[in-house]
């Protein structure tokens, strides 16, 4: 659950949330299909976050501090609990949409784990940039950040830069796109967003470093509803990386009728220990779809598809590597009856095949649910 609540009338507010939900153990193995099914693949992981953070505006320019602290703690004693205490500072003003543009902006990342080195990052930046017709901004981005190979210490040692442009015609659509020189290469960074009669589509890419833990602790609950999303991570890992992710989305709604349609892709490139030790790299790929139909007012009928493609490669104890490649399908029918707007009851039939090589895992499983939904 979670709850945000403003200490100071739209100025401050706190933003309290914890969860109790399953987690992989090792990524290689059996993903069973949902929390309800026994498995030694999985173990029970407890997460909360307290995050105050002020946001105002003064005249044209916004001001956003906030600060936040969330931990993982793991069932299995074997697993590593991981905690993470960050702070940002950022002043701008982009609203304006007229003019010269810039920004100051500040982030600092601690990640601390219970017994391998913990990782911090800082970040300081300042962009420039010009209005044209208020539609277009373009602007140049610079600044200083931790080196992604400075394994023990946070110094902004590194620099950076980037530049890129934005179109914000109207409330409907916005296009930003960018350029840039990091510490470990190139960087690329994107988006769109389209608002249209019936719904919205919006594209993305990035690319900059992050840790397992800190994956985990975003997706909370893994494999909700039977997405995909989680295959790749690892319970008390201590690994980071460069994280290189793109994602379609598409959501379309009428009158009786509504579908949404995901594809997205990870890479995790450079990856090391905690202390430094190289890993190899990894990538999935995944493809969703849903459709559901309002029978009634009452009443609504639909089926879900997935499909992911996961490459992990791993050396064994004399060093060979050796490539696991995972297939990963999905299927789902479903009916929904409201009894009003705080309860409903929910049928699922759902099927989910895996198949592995070379570790030969051939997983197929069938699931009949009842689900009975409450909102107090």
């Amino acid at each position: 659950g979670s709850f945000t609540g403003a200490l100071v009338k739209e100025k401050l507010f706190l933003y309290l949330g914890a969860a109790n939900f399953q987690t992989l153990i090792v990524p290689e193995g059996r993903i069973p299909t949902d929390n309800i099914q026994i498995s030694d693949n999985r173990t029970d992981s407890f997460v909360y976050e307290i995050r105050p953070y002020w946001d105002q505006r003064f005249g044209d320019v916004n001001l956003l501090l906030s600060t936040s602290f969330w931990s993982i703690d793991y069932d299995d004693e074997e697993l590593q609990d991981s905690e993470e205490r960050s702070g940002r500072f950022r002043l701008d003003n982009f609203a304006r949409q007229q003019g010269i543009a810039w920004q100051l902006a500040y982030t600092y990342r601690e990640v601390d784990y219970e017994i391998s080195q913990s990782w911090e990052f800082q970040r300081a930046e300042l962009s420039l940039g010009y209005w044209i017709n208020g539609k277009v901004r373009l602007f140049g981005t610079g600044g200083q950040e931790t080196s992604f190979d400075n394994l023990f210490e946070s110094n902004m040692d590194a620099d950076f830069w980037e530049t890129g442009f934005q179109y914000a015609p109207n409330e409907r659509l916005n296009l930003e796109l960018a350029v840039g020189d990091r510490s470990y290469g190139q960087s690329y960074r994107g988006s769109l967003t389209s608002r249209v009669r019936r719904g919205f589509i919006s594209l993305s890419y990035s690319d900059g470093p992050a840790t397992r833990s800190e994956l985990i602790f975003d997706r909370r609950p893994i494999l909700d509803k039977g997405g995909l999303d989680g295959v790749l991570d690892e319970s008390g890992a201590t690994d980071r990386f460069v994280l290189k992710r793109g994602e379609i989305l598409l959501d379309l709604e009428t009158a009786k009728t509504e579908i949404v349609f995901r594809v997205f892709a990870e890479d995790r490139i450079n990856r090391t220990t905690a202390e430094g030790d190289p890993l190899d790299d990894e990538r999935i790929a995944v493809a969703e779809f849903d459709w559901s139909w309002r029978v009634g007012s009452r009443t609504s009928i639909g089926f879900g598809l997935g499909f992911a493609d996961r490459e992990t490669l791993r050396s064994l104890d004399d060093g060979t590597p050796v490539l696991y490649d995972d297939k990963i399908t999905t299927g789902t029918l479903f009916a929904t009856y409201s009894f009003g707007e705080r309860a409903s009851l929910r049928a699922e039939y759902r099927r989910r095949e895996q198949s592995g090589e070379p570790a030969g895992v051939e997983n197929q499983e069938t699931q009949y649910r009842l689900l009975v939904q409450l909102s107090l």
